[in-house]
């Protein structure tokens, strides 16, 4: 075995630290390049930004250990972006069709009731005197007329079919 000795996180000495540029000028120089890379991935510019603030915030807590501070923000970025992407495909196999309901038990209700949770919205439902509860990413007034469908897996709630 060799007597070598590996430099750890922990073995960085504060002159290796002062000789790195300031966190603000990375910040600065790198946050338009990262912000384009993030809209090239997930073509909404609030979601690429909130991305590449969250890759600084993570950079930022680590900035003195960090050796490559843009290869730490460029792989934090498209791991964000693919974070993003994964969500997405998941609320596309989540949400169905409005006008596919074969295969689904359909109820007719009225919207009893709204909850606002964060980023989805709870409902009341009232089916013929039983109140169900459902969230959906639409948004419906209280009293609206819904579709309520329901598979083993699921429930949706859906504009009435006209």
């Amino acid at each position: 075995m060799s007597d070598a000795t590996i430099p750890m996180a922990a073995d960085v000495t504060p002159t290796q630290v002062a000789l790195k540029e300031p966190f603000d000028t990375v910040y600065h120089r790198e946050f338009g390049a990262m912000v384009r890379l993030a809209v090239a991935l997930v073509d909404r510019v609030e979601e690429a930004e909130e991305v590449v603030q969250e890759a600084f915030a993570q950079l930022y807590l680590r900035y003195r250990v960090v050796t490559n501070p843009v290869g730490y923000l460029r792989v934090s970025v498209l791991n964000g972006c693919r974070k993003v992407l994964r969500r997405r495909a998941v609320a596309r196999r989540w949400r169905p069709d409005p006008g596919d309901t074969a295969g689904l038990n359909t109820l007719h209700g009225t919207v009893a009731d709204v909850q606002y949770m964060g980023a989805h919205v709870e409902y009341a439902v009232d089916v013929n005197g039983v109140e169900l509860t459902a969230w959906s990413p639409d948004e419906y007034e209280k009293g609206a007329a819904v579709l309520v469908t329901f598979s083993p897996e699921h429930v949706h709630l859906l504009p009435p079919q006209g």
